[in-house]
């Protein structure tokens, strides 16, 4: 009993009842190929290129053979120099010598840190002191912004048409923003806020003067404002704490 023989594409194949299924060698062969180029593709895939470690391993390793097998061609059995007694003072002396140039490298580098460590610390106390003084010009600022937001409320409710929008910075502030950068990432946030302050001024009329079509404007700025004072602030009592 024969089956009936189905081509497909270029594979085509015949089965008979009761026989091992037979492919054209062609098949084979193209499948052996298709593998082959598989697996080599997969190989040129894992390839890693070669750090300096590895050239640092092959080329110690080549040093060693070397050096072994120019021993073993060269060296003569017995030519090898007497072996001298021990030398007491001389060993001192060498460990004496090593010593001392390791001193010569510890004590200078030992100084550097000590000095990086006094200036760090200087550094905190020069921060903790500046954070005290300008701390409670900090939290009027916030309270400052914080009118400014009630007032903008109230213009809206009485449907003014023109107001005067006033944020004033701190004396204590102003006086210390030469010594800001002491303070680190606080210091920054506060100088941010003390520019849009000052280009707030300007918006509108001028003058902290605004018209209501300025008014929704001037709050995206204050809040802008607000929030760098208050990372400011939060700085402060990390610093400070």
């Amino acid at each position: 009993m024969q089956l009936p023989t189905h081509a497909v594409g270029h594979r085509s194949r015949q089965r008979r009842w009761n026989q091992p299924q037979r492919r054209p060698a062609s098949n084979n062969v193209d499948r052996h190929l298709n593998c082959s180029y598989q697996y080599k593709g997969a190989a040129e895939s894992m390839k890693e290129p070669i750090t300096a470690r590895d050239l640092f391993v092959i080329s110690t390793i080549c040093t060693g053979f070397g050096v072994l097998l120019s021993w073993g061609l060269f060296y003569r059995w017995g030519s090898a120099p007497q072996a001298k007694p021990f030398d007491a003072p001389a060993w001192v002396q060498a460990i004496g010598s090593i010593v001392g140039i390791l001193v010569a490298i510890a004590v200078p580098a030992w100084q550097r840190f000590q000095q990086r460590a006094d200036a760090r610390y200087t550094d905190d106390l020069k921060a903790r002191s500046l954070a005290s003084v300008i701390f409670r010009g900090v939290k009027d600022l916030e309270q400052a912004i914080q009118d400014a937001f009630d007032r903008l409320a109230a213009v809206h409710n009485q449907g003014r048409q023109r107001s005067t929008l006033y944020v004033g910075i701190p004396d204590i502030i102003y006086d210390h923003k030469d010594r800001l950068y002491i303070l680190g990432e606080p210091g920054s946030n506060l100088l941010r806020a003390m520019y849009y302050l000052s280009e707030l001024a300007d918006r509108g009329d001028g003058q902290w003067e605004f018209r209501k079509e300025h008014f929704d404007n001037y709050e995206t700025e204050l809040r802008r404002i607000q929030k760098y004072n208050d990372s400011a602030l939060s700085g402060l009592h990390e610093l400070m704490g």
